[in-house]
């Protein structure tokens, strides 16, 4: 047989090999975070405007794959486990509506119209968001509110966590949509506490 039948043969074998191996690749799981009931709307709609953003991630979050840290310093990136849009965009979207039905408000995400004028408005900068070692998973975000002059009426540092009730990623991204819901209610409740004829 000749030299060069047997290197086209070897090829062909390489070739099928490697689409074989394509082929068996597991499917990549999109996932996005929830907001809370619409069965929580504090009433009808009010007058009360709020404005979300810009949502800041720290710069290690800012990707598609989902992070996960099963022992400190290490980060892990889920190969086949994405977010299904940016993750900003998704927090900021979740945390307007959880504020729209938690205080009946009309809620617009940054970036907002030219000239659109908010009774107050809300930034975030996310610091982690993901698993711990421990099973923990964890919201830590600096928060900031201002009112309509542009005065802060509210600046903390808050820390959510919750119990991961299994390994699968859709138990993570629960536990943390649930932790954005309580972000979402502190908002809420220092913007009632502010504007108490909400």
């Amino acid at each position: 047989m000749k030299k060069s039948t047997l290197i086209s043969g070897a090829l062909g074998v390489l070739t099928l090999t490697l689409l074989s191996g394509c082929s068996s690749s597991p499917p990549v799981h999109l996932y996005l975070l929830e907001p809370i009931a619409v069965s929580e709307r504090a009433g009808e709609t009010k007058a009360l405007t709020i404005a979300v953003g810009p949502v800041e991630l720290a710069e290690h979050l800012n990707r598609d794959e989902i992070l996960t840290r099963d022992e400190p310093y290490r980060v892990n990136a889920a190969e086949f486990d994405r977010w299904a849009e940016p993750l900003d965009h998704n927090i900021a979207a979740v945390l307007a509506e959880n504020l729209s039905l938690l205080l009946a408000a009309n809620v617009h995400t940054y970036p907002r119209e030219t000239g659109y004028q908010a009774d107050y408005s809300v930034r975030v900068h996310i610091l982690r968001f993901g698993t711990q070692p421990n099973n923990e998973v964890v919201l830590s975000a600096d928060w900031m509110i201002r009112n309509s002059s542009g005065n802060s009426i509210k600046h903390l540092r808050s820390r959510y966590s919750e119990r991961r009730q299994d390994s699968e990623m859709v138990s993570m991204v629960r536990a943390l949509s649930r932790n954005v819901e309580q972000l979402s209610r502190d908002i809420a409740r220092a913007i009632n506490e502010d504007h108490p004829e909400n």
